[in-house]
């Protein structure tokens, strides 16, 4: 079930990542993530209350470690919004599947791990896939080489993040609705210290509700139905495999999205990204 989990991850996935950006032509990205995880904490809320869920299971010590991955997320999320306000879908959103690449080698570098031949492979057509992005993803950035750093940096939080959903699930055996709810309630106070650090009221997200209430509603329940079928793959198989069969979310995204928003060089960046998919698989494997 975990495969069929996780192709349904990467489905609303892609579809969340394409409503993320029709919504951020008229949002700002703090303010969007503000309104996104208000609407998040009232679906969780709703399914947990009429599913009939309990938080028996959940303990301090583990309660703890539920809030330090709601605070990753929401850092991560908010770089990527970022990231895709200031690029086009199709150019930026690929560089995700960086992410395995990343966790390799800084597994080898920090700790020590060994890297197989097919890991050094799949690390290469990682690398090569990203040059083929970043060099023909200028037509079309219009803020710059810089608005890369955004997804630098939600890669490196999603980096502990993905640690954190397997002790969660696993070690502290959370079920994956208890998790969610759990964690998507944490992740609003989050966003509100987030915004006044930023100077920026949470008054203003719930305007954005109202202002585009049908819109924020599909992204709530999209976001909350990957997530749902995320969490649920991780408990039943390895995150790593998990993570990388979700990551074809992102070739979705950017043949579909690339397409809805006219964007350009659609077919490099496809396959660009099948050739990431492709070596973020060998790692995983």
């Amino acid at each position: 079930m975990w495969i069929l989990y996780s192709l349904l991850s990467a489905v609303f996935s892609a579809f969340c990542a394409i409503l993320e950006k029709k919504a951020l032509f008229n949002l700002e990205p703090l303010d969007f993530s503000c309104a996104l995880y208000f609407c998040l904490a009232v679906v969780f809320s709703l399914v947990f209350f009429f599913s009939g869920g309990g938080l028996g299971n959940i303990d301090g010590h583990t309660f703890l470690f539920i809030w330090l991955k709601s605070l990753t997320n929401a850092v991560s999320f908010l770089f990527i919004m970022y990231g895709i306000k200031r690029m086009e879908l199709s150019a930026g959103l690929p560089m995700l599947l960086l992410a395995p690449a990343f966790v390799a080698v800084f597994a080898y570098l920090l700790f020590g791990d060994s890297m197989t031949l097919r890991q050094v492979a799949g690390i290469g057509l990682i690398t090569a896939g990203g040059y083929c992005l970043k060099r023909n993803g200028k037509a079309g950035d219009s803020a710059g080489g810089y608005a890369y750093l955004y997804f630098f940096a939600a890669l490196l939080v999603l980096t502990g993040s993905s640690l954190l959903n397997r002790y969660i699930l696993v070690s502290r055996n959370v079920s994956p609705l208890n998790f969610a709810f759990v964690e998507h309630l944490l992740a609003v106070p989050d966003f509100v210290v987030i915004a006044f650090f930023f100077r920026r009221s949470p008054a203003v997200a719930l305007k954005a509700v109202r202002a585009f209430p049908l819109l924020l509603a599909g992204v709530a329940v999209a976001t909350a139905c990957y997530r749902f079928f995320e969490v649920a793959a991780m408990a039943q198989a390895n995150p790593a495999l998990v993570t990388a069969l979700k990551r074809l979310s992102v070739v979705l995204s950017v043949l579909i999205g690339g397409k809805l928003f006219q964007e350009q060089n659609i077919g490099r960046r496809v396959a660009a990204s099948l050739v990431m998919f492709l070596g973020a698989a060998l790692i995983a494997i």
